[in-house]
């Protein structure tokens, strides 16, 4: 064979391997997840063009809020939460080194992801057991604490549809903050997992599972429900510290199968012939007698089965209006937003998403549907990292 006809052969074999190369196996994943956040965006478009078309024809574009239970925890709960958060950390650092899951924390050396992961997990029974200590303290039950789980298909629906709503408008958000501020997201549990790709599944276990769990039980059902009750009639320390006074009759209505439906972009109209109500229930003054002077720290704790509610006795409140004020939402997504101020910027868009989830919350007094949404978020977000960790960024190979 002559040299010319070498070099023929060797110059065809190298234009097939570049051939091959320009659309690498390993870009599938990746046209994969782009397709899949494309049929996203199409979906948002829809319910955003759907809701203005409601809108400029005087149509109900959100959902209307559902009867409401008047949350009835105190300052004490949250206490009791933190202390429970302590106690199952500890609880969590020393079985997880006992078990061989990893080393002893110090100051110096990094635990590990599958001892962080290990500390979450546990730490996430705070969850049930402060939900158990309201219950017995308070004297109610579990759906007035946002577990009811009677509209759990609806629930699901209307966080996904939610999820399609708003994540276009957080991720874009994040994108703007990030390039206008130059600071990149920066996460621990994705520098951990960098190093290491058999860390991914315990990063996903963290974000997609554990922290939206614990994360919104504490910032919409332990604090937003905590500055709804504060919210209605005048400030006490006992109604402070303790809560309000609350009724069985009132605040553990039964859930109506006749709840009302959706309307506008979140959903369709489920076709149940629903009646207006309003979000809260009127309640009237608790009767008092005259020359009755109880002690404010006993009614916190007083139920009277066969009376309305009052906000402690002490009050005397003709009626509470139909609706809550809106600081409620607004200070526990700020603090939700907050307190990822650590990872860059991304605490702006967060606390747009923690208002929302806020309000999921205020007219459902559910807890899965903002679960649901911050769940998604969560997943989309692992998805793309995971990605990038297996298969290397894509945005490096383009020439």
């Amino acid at each position: 064979m002559s040299s010319a006809t070498r070099d023929s052969n060797w110059a065809q074999e190298d234009s097939r391997v570049m051939q091959e190369t320009d659309v690498p196996e390993v870009a599938i994943p990746f046209v994969i997840f782009s397709m899949c956040v494309l049929g996203l965006l199409g979906f948002s478009a829809r319910y955003w063009i759907r809701g203005l078309m409601l809108w400029a024809s005087g149509q109900p574009v959100l959902p209307q809020p559902e009867p409401r239970r008047i949350q009835v925890w105190g300052f004490v709960d949250l206490i009791f939460a933190f202390l429970s958060v302590l106690v199952l950390q500890l609880i969590g650092a020393k079985s997880g080194v006992q078990l061989g899951i990893g080393s002893p924390p110090s100051i110096n050396d990094d635990i590990g992801l599958g001892l962080l992961a290990w500390i979450s997990a546990i730490q996430t029974l705070a969850v049930f057991f402060v939900s158990a200590f309201i219950a017995m303290r308070c004297r109610v039950k579990m759906i007035s604490i946002g577990w009811s789980v009677e509209r759990l298909a609806y629930d699901i629906q209307l966080g996904v549809k939610a999820f399609i709503v708003l994540a276009p408008l957080v991720y874009m958000l994040m994108i703007v903050v990030t390039w206008l501020s130059g600071q990149e997201y920066k996460h621990p549990i994705h520098e951990m997992a960098s190093e290491d790709p058999w860390m991914l599944l315990p990063a996903i276990f963290m974000a997609v599972i554990l922290a939206p769990l614990g994360e919104e039980f504490a910032f919409r059902v332990l604090l937003q429900g905590f500055l709804e009750s504060l919210s209605i009639g005048r400030f006490s320390i006992p109604k402070f510290l303790f809560g309000r006074a609350t009724d069985n009759g009132l605040n553990e209505p039964e859930v109506s199968s006749t709840s009302r439906g959706l309307e506008g972009p979140l959903s369709e109209h489920s076709g149940i012939d629903d009646s207006d109500r309003p979000l809260l229930s009127e309640v009237p003054a608790f009767p008092g007698t005259a020359g009755d002077s109880p002690s404010p720290i006993a009614d916190a704790f007083r139920y009277e089965p066969t009376s309305t509610t009052a906000i402690c006795r002490s009050e005397n409140i003709p009626a509470i209006e139909s609706s809550l004020p809106w600081w409620p939402i607004m200070v526990s997504g700020l603090l939700f937003g907050l307190a990822h101020f650590e990872y860059g910027m991304s605490w702006i868009p967060l606390t747009i998403l923690g208002i929302a989830l806020g309000w999921l919350y205020r007219v459902t007094n559910r807890i899965w549907p903002s679960l649901v949404v911050h769940f998604c978020v969560n997943a989309m977000s692992m998805i793309g990292f995971s990605l990038t960790v297996l298969f290397g960024d894509p945005t490096k190979a383009i020439p």
